[in-house]
């Protein structure tokens, strides 16, 4: 059921992501009301409007969260740390891959809401070779030692997702624009036989 991000009838200013995911959001409940849940988002997402909005309807949520565009929350992670009040958990698989966590539940998404509390996830994976892989989201999840792992798979699900729907889509299919422009209008995907 995925929700079109196009000017809406009536509307007098072109629509948004933010704005479609309120539209998916009311479907979504209308259509399934007994579903539960967990919605994974970018860090676009990831503020006081769209945590509440998300927990209006009783859905869980797993948000990017940038330090770029969350310098209090961070702050506030650091601070906490200092008064070893964050956890960490880290070990190793059996391929080798070295899997590091810091967490802490109840932190102010930013100072603006200083009333939505978001449980923080840091994440670093390094592997055998030495590549690192780090990562940090904001969940209304518990975290617990046992829960952190899940989580963070749940939080990288949309990255692979992504990326292979965007690999299919650069691999098996041409995106031609076939009349010079910009209108959406005039782009015809071709798939390959």
């Amino acid at each position: 059921m995925p929700e079109p991000i196009i000017k809406q009838v009536n509307a007098s200013k072109n629509d948004c992501e933010k704005t479609a995911l309120k539209r998916l959001l009311s479907n979504i409940s209308r259509e399934h009301p007994h579903l539960k849940l967990v919605f994974n988002f970018d860090d676009l997402y990831s503020d006081g409007p769209t945590i509440k909005l998300v927990k209006s309807y009783g859905y869980s949520f797993i948000m990017v969260a940038k330090d770029t565009s969350h310098p209090a929350l961070y702050e506030s992670v650091d601070d906490l740390d200092k008064a070893d009040k964050v956890k960490r958990y880290q070990y190793t698989d059996e391929k080798g891959h070295q899997h590091w966590f810091r967490f802490v539940n109840d932190v102010p998404i930013n100072k603006s809401h200083q009333e939505t509390l978001v449980n923080y996830l840091e994440y670093v994976e390094i592997d055998p070779k030495g590549n690192k892989y780090v990562n940090t989201w904001v969940t209304d999840i518990q975290l617990t030692q046992e829960k952190v792992a899940k989580v963070m798979r749940g939080g990288r699900a949309k990255w692979k997702i992504e990326n292979e729907t965007f690999n299919t889509l650069k691999n098996r299919a041409i995106i031609s624009n076939t009349i010079t422009g910009t209108e959406s209008s005039t782009w015809r995907p071709i798939w390959p036989a």
